[in-house]
């Protein structure tokens, strides 16, 4: 069945930086996947159009480099290397159990993300969000970060990317309300209504097929357009809300310390 998530909310919530990570996702999963049907070719040009032109308009009014986001970057990417780093050496391991899960980690997780540290922090937040969830999920990899003994260093590079993700959102909207704001707010209205029409002409599609034309293999394209967009859907929601609760905890550290020296 073709279901999207509920996303409205959302994309409307979303600070600048999360809104086109967001559409950036749904862009190259997309893309991967090709829309080839002809009722589709109209509405996804648009929203590949709208999209392009938002990261373009992002790009040309994005916040320059500040010190302090020099310096917090530089700590996740030593975090990064200093993992990969003793996942590479307990290869050679003389025992057995770490050689095991330090090739676990090493092709499944060190090699399939690269190296990624002088991409674009955008980018870079993204692949460490996802390589600490690699690390982290249930089952041999989090058997083989145990193992290794390496659960306190994915925990600090995780904590340290939400530190960043959180500085770098904070200085990209201060400079965007200081420098024609106005354009990058067009740009985010315009490729969402591209992203609407594109779902509800998915969406219109697979109710039409069901109806009357019953082409199976239009039933599995839509229903796997769907899994994909609802994954990308879901793993926002997740990331914005551990975000936020992270962002209020500091608010609630902040006001403890002030109630503290006030006293």
């Amino acid at each position: 069945m073709f279901k999207i998530e509920a996303y409205a909310h959302l994309i409307r919530r979303t600070g600048i930086m999360h809104h086109l990570e967001f559409m950036s996702q749904m862009y190259k999963r997309l893309e991967l996947e090709a829309p080839t049907l002809p009722e589709l070719v109209n509405s996804w040009n648009a929203f590949v159009l709208a999209y392009l032109h938002e990261e373009e308009t992002y790009k040309r009014h994005k916040l320059y480099d500040t010190q302090k986001v020099k310096r917090l970057d530089g700590v996740r990417c030593a975090l990064v290397k200093g993992i990969r780093t003793l996942v590479k050496m307990k290869l050679k391991s003389l025992d057995e159990d770490e050689r095991l899960a330090a090739d676990v980690l090493d092709t499944e997780i060190i090699h399939t993300f690269g190296n990624f540290t002088r991409r674009d922090y955008e980018h870079k937040s993204a692949l460490i969000t996802k390589m600490t969830e690699e690390f982290k999920a249930t089952g041999k990899h989090l058997d083989a970060t145990n193992r290794l003994g390496l659960q306190p260093l994915v925990n600090e590079l995780q904590t340290c990317n939400i530190d960043f993700i959180l500085l770098y959102n904070v200085r990209s909207d201060e400079y965007l309300q200081a420098k024609e704001k106005g354009r990058a707010t067009d740009a985010r209205l315009t490729t969402d209504k591209a992203f609407k029409t594109l779902i509800r002409t998915m969406d219109a599609l697979y109710t039409i097929n069901e109806v009357s034309t019953n082409n199976e293999d239009v039933r599995n394209m839509l229903i796997k357009f769907s899994f994909s967009i609802n994954a990308i859907i879901l793993q926002t929601k997740n990331t914005v809300a551990h975000l936020g609760k992270r962002k209020n905890k500091k608010n609630e550290e902040a006001e403890a310390t002030m109630t503290e020296e006030f006293y």
